[in-house]
């Protein structure tokens, strides 16, 4: 009887390990999921109606590339953020708008950026770069906080 009580505590305890080890693997893996900081970029086309489009490409800082985006005016893009250890997370973008030749490329989160955003009581912090003809600006509303200007290419 023993022997009995022993070997169903041993297979107990190896699916409750493998549970758990499954349950651990699903979250690291999981994109939904972060283990410090958690912010919501968005990228907002503030273009004039009628113009062409805007182009962007954006990397994490490990040059992991999200993808070429085309944002139409009052389009927007969004993307999630988890932020390191260290908070030395970075995200850079290549924008391009053929309409009047500009470009510019900038780090569109960062360190000083993310104190920037706007926290949420529940979900992720809030982060916003608008797109408009004279430059870029980064917040959620006027006034905003900081400029990038387009150059021509």
């Amino acid at each position: 009887m023993y022997k009995l009580n022993r070997n169903k505590n041993n297979s107990q305890t190896i699916i409750l390990f493998s549970l758990i080890t499954t349950f651990n693997l699903l979250i690291i893996k999981s994109s939904s999921f972060c283990f410090f900081s958690e912010y919501e970029m968005r990228i907002v086309s503030n273009l004039s109606p009628g113009t062409r489009s805007l182009k962007l490409q954006c990397y994490k800082g490990d040059g992991t590339d999200l993808g070429l985006q085309t944002l139409h005016p009052n389009e927007e893009y969004k993307f999630k953020i988890c932020t390191n250890f260290f908070t030395e997370t970075r995200y850079y973008c290549d924008f391009h708008w053929r309409e009047y030749r500009l470009t510019a490329d900038f780090y569109v989160f960062d360190p000083f950026l993310s104190s920037l955003c706007e926290d949420q009581v529940f979900g992720p912090s809030k982060c916003q770069w608008t797109v408009e003809y004279p430059g870029f600006y980064f917040g959620m509303e006027w006034p905003y906080h900081v400029k990038a200007p387009w150059s021509h290419y």
